[in-house]
């Protein structure tokens, strides 16, 4: 299940297909968009609303939401499992079996990418969609996506998470070994400060300042221009 981005719409896939709620009448039934037979597996809106991507068996689709038509997109028939707009909506990006996919929503033709796009385990845009980052493969890829060019290729093996900082000059990785945080205009990673074993995701402040990492029932939190640790604390759970 899914709100669109200014919560006036419901959206949700199943088996049984893929189903759209209005938010402000609270219809008994909802409307039923046409749906592959096998059913999708999960919905996300495009930024502005107008659109709905589906993943099934049969591969990715797209839903004008005003109109209720469908459009099934060019590119694989399965294995996507997991799908991404960018910040304008303009591109989609689809990830699923190791590989990774891009499609320009308007014409919905596939994008070919430069570079190595076999291994990638998920993806992320920036927030101003100019750079996607994917992970996997023995590393993190950096692609331009105005050129559709592999911008940098950094080695980092066994990276699970990724985080675009909010002006998107910073991203933050985790993975085996630790917590990384790569100056996307410098270049050189850095290694943040401080005992990071345990560490399973990371987000940003709003205003970028700060990192925090949380894992295992314990809470990270870094300075991003120091680079250094400024706590390290246990959560106590409570009703678990």
């Amino acid at each position: 299940m899914v709100f669109s981005p200014r919560g006036e719409r419901l959206a949700g896939g199943g088996i049984g297909g893929v189903w759209l709620w209005d938010v402000a009448t609270r219809p008994r039934a909802p409307d039923v968009l046409d749906a592959p037979t096998d059913g999708v597996s999960s919905v996300v809106f495009s930024p502005g609303g107008e659109l709905l991507a589906g993943v099934g068996g049969n591969g990715v689709q797209l839903w004008d939401v005003k109109a209720r038509a469908r459009v099934d997109l060019v590119g694989p028939t399965g294995g996507v499992s997991s799908v991404v707009f960018s910040p304008g909506g303009e591109l989609l990006a689809g990830v699923g079996g190791g590989s990774l996919w891009l499609w320009d929503v308007k014409t919905r033709a596939r994008v070919d990418l430069v570079g190595p796009t076999g291994g990638v385990s998920s993806v992320v845009f920036s927030p101003g969609g100019e750079s996607l980052a994917g992970v996997g493969g023995g590393g993190v890829w950096l692609w331009d996506v105005k050129a559709r060019s592999l911008d940098r290729a950094r080695s980092t093996p066994g990276v699970w998470w990724m985080a675009f900082s909010p002006r998107g000059e910073l991203l933050a990785t985790v993975g085996v070994g630790g917590v990384w945080l790569w100056d996307l205009k410098a270049g050189p990673r850095v290694d943040l400060a401080g005992s990071t074993v345990g560490v399973l995701s990371v987000v940003f402040s709003p205003r970028g300042e700060l990192l925090v990492g949380v894992g295992d029932g314990e809470v990270w939190l870094w300075d991003t221009a120091t680079h250094g640790l400024i706590s390290h604390s246990e959560v106590l759970l409570v009703g678990v």
